[in-house]
């Protein structure tokens, strides 16, 4: 692939990116939360119908942590999302290991195995797990999946990234993209 040409990114385009990413997440924990709440009611149904028992008891309480806290993730995403204009910033960072995440789990008694890219920047020092979807759709010359991105990628390159909340959201390669002039001037722009 010829990276000769550069495509101008605009802030509808982070824009897009980051309300597809946020979207998704939200539909996780939109689906999560019913399943905690379907084992809160049968804890409850369970200490009804056997009487009181101590495994029963941490069972509830456990059930109703970890209902709470993807409650409290679930409305932190919906806010991002809503106010995604004003919360998320750009950053330029270096690219200094890449590589692959493979996680096992069983699935109809067949062992399955997914494999997920990760990228690690040098100012930010956290790897953040790349996971293969479309990339750029907005893009008409670098339109890609996950797994473009990394072949497309080399050690010391620089790449803009959108964080939200502290959390990378979208990588830009240099190479391919520059930064329109209502970006470089933004106060959603860091040095």
């Amino acid at each position: 692939m010829d990276y000769k040409i550069k495509e101008t990114l605009k802030k509808e385009f982070i824009e897009q990116d980051i309300k597809r990413q946020l979207r998704t997440l939200i539909i996780t924990y939109a689906i999560s939360i019913p399943v905690l709440l379907v084992s809160l009611y049968l804890g409850i149904y369970a200490i009804q119908k056997n009487g009181f028992h101590i495994s029963t008891l941490f069972f509830l309480i456990f059930a109703c942590i970890i209902t709470i806290v993807f409650t409290r993730k679930f409305i932190i995403e919906i806010d991002a999302y809503i106010h995604c204009k004003n919360k998320y910033i750009i950053v330029l960072d270096r690219l200094v290991n890449m590589g692959w995440e493979t996680k096992y789990r069983t699935r109809n008694r067949r062992l399955r195995a997914d494999s997920y890219f990760y990228f690690y920047f040098a100012v930010q020092g956290k790897i953040q797990i790349i996971h293969t979807k479309t990339y750029y759709p907005w893009s008409v010359h670098y339109s890609m999946i996950g797994s473009s991105v990394i072949n497309s990628s080399s050690f010391g390159e620089d790449f803009y990234l959108v964080l939200v909340n502290k959390k990378i959201v979208s990588v830009y390669n240099k190479k391919m993209f520059e930064l329109s002039d209502e970006l470089l001037l933004s106060p959603n722009r860091k040095q």
